[in-house]
């Protein structure tokens, strides 16, 4: 697999748990990188605002916002290790935008575009890339279940000029649309998430992922 570097978020001054990003801090991944306005925030990610074992709780909100044609959304990542994680839409409305690679980064054999409401929990398959927009007209906020020592990813997203597939609004329609910086976008599909499996509510699969692999794929997580 290519070799990615790790590339962790900055942190504000004042707020040392606190994350926040602005359009300048997204330009790289933006469909139109042209956006003005760069110092308006588009999300902020308060972490560790809850620990439970080896396991930290963060909060992210995301503000209601069109960045040129496009959704606001966070930078997108990948997992050191292709680790899994657990989301929780707390309001709002999201998209979570999944993406497995082949052992190329340029290449991308799968695509989920996961709509989820507030109430919905949404768990990153093991492997996959992701992106989090807001797809409504309030803030959208989701809490996340993760193993400490996950480390963020986000050079590939630099590279690719964000994920695989742009979501756009357009005449008050969400479009997809591919990113031509990937060599390959694989298809996209449309889902929702499911139930979450009862022998994952305990978040065990955070801190032993291999030992729920065959639950933490894309057709036991969604539908």
């Amino acid at each position: 697999m290519t070799k990615i570097a790790n590339r962790n978020m900055k942190k504000t001054k004042k707020h040392p748990e606190i994350t926040t990003r602005s359009i300048s801090d997204l330009r790289d991944v933006l469909y139109q990188q042209e956006s003005k306005d760069g110092k308006r925030i588009v999300y902020q990610v308060w972490r560790n605002q809850k620990a439970k074992d080896n396991l930290r709780y963060d909060i992210t909100i995301i503000f209601p916002r069109l960045i040129g044609k496009e959704l606001a959304k966070t930078y997108g990542h990948y997992h050191l290790n292709g680790e899994s994680e657990w989301y929780e839409i707390l309001n709002g409305q999201a998209i979570f935008l999944f993406q497995k690679p082949t052992d190329n980064y340029l290449k991308i054999k799968e695509n989920y575009a996961v709509f989820a409401k507030r109430g919905d929990k949404v768990i990153v398959p093991l492997g996959y890339g992701m992106t989090m927009i807001n797809r409504g007209r309030s803030e959208l906020k989701v809490g996340n279940w993760i193993k400490n020592d996950v480390k963020n990813v986000y050079t590939p997203y630099k590279k690719m000029h964000g994920a695989s597939y742009y979501c756009l609004k357009e005449e008050n329609q969400i479009k997809f649309a591919p990113n031509p910086h990937y060599q390959k976008n694989g298809a996209l599909k449309i889902v929702k998430p499911r139930i979450v499996p009862t022998p994952l509510r305990n978040l065990q699969f955070l801190v032993q992922p291999l030992k729920y692999k065959k639950l933490l794929t894309a057709e036991s997580l969604f539908r």
